[in-house]
C-alpha cells in the first residue's frame, strides 16, 4: 500500500470508527484487516493518538443515545439510566460497600435482600438447631 493510499485508509477508518466503535464497519470502510490496523496502532504514534480519540468519541456518542432512551423516548429506562449513574460515579452508585473499622472489624452493605451462599448455615448447623 501507497503512502498517500494508507493515510487515505486511515482516515476512512478512523472517520467511520468514531461514529460506531466498532471496528468491523470501520475495517470494511477502509479496506483493510484487523493486522493491518494492528501494525497501525504498534507503529504509527499519531494514528494511535487518533484511534483513542475517536473512541472516546464513539463512547460519548453511545453515552449520548443511551441517556436519551434512558430519560425521554416512549418509555423510559430505569435500568438504563442506573448503568449510567454506576458508570459516571460507582463509589455513589455502586451495589455494595465496604466499611473497614480496624484491623478486626469489617462490614459489608450490599442492597441486594438475597442470602449469599457463604452466609447460609452449614448442613450440620441446621440440623442441630432445636434439638
Amino acid at each position: 500500500m501507497l503512502l498517500v493510499e494508507r493515510r487515505i485508509a486511515k482516515e476512512a477508518f478512523l472517520e467511520v470508527f468514531r461514529e460506531c466503535g466498532v471496528l468491523r464497519p470501520a475495517l470494511e470502510h477502509a479496506g483493510v484487516t484487523r493486522a493491518t490496523l494492528s501494525s497501525w496502532l504498534e507503529h504509527d504514534v499519531e494514528f494511535t493518538v487518533r484511534y483513542h480519540e475517536a473512541e472516546k468519541d464513539a463512547v460519548d456518542y453511545l453515552e449520548m443515545v443511551a441517556l436519551k432512551r434512558a430519560c425521554g423516548g416512549k418509555i423510559p429506562s430505569d435500568r438504563l439510566l442506573i448503568a449510567l449513574l454506576r458508570a459516571r460515579d460507582p463509589a455513589r452508585w455502586r451495589d455494595a460497600v465496604t466499611l473497614n473499622a480496624g484491623d478486626n472489624l469489617s462490614v459489608t452493605y450490599t442492597n441486594d435482600w438475597r442470602p449469599r451462599p457463604e452466609d447460609e448455615p452449614a448442613a450440620d448447623a441446621k440440623d442441630s438447631v432445636g434439638t
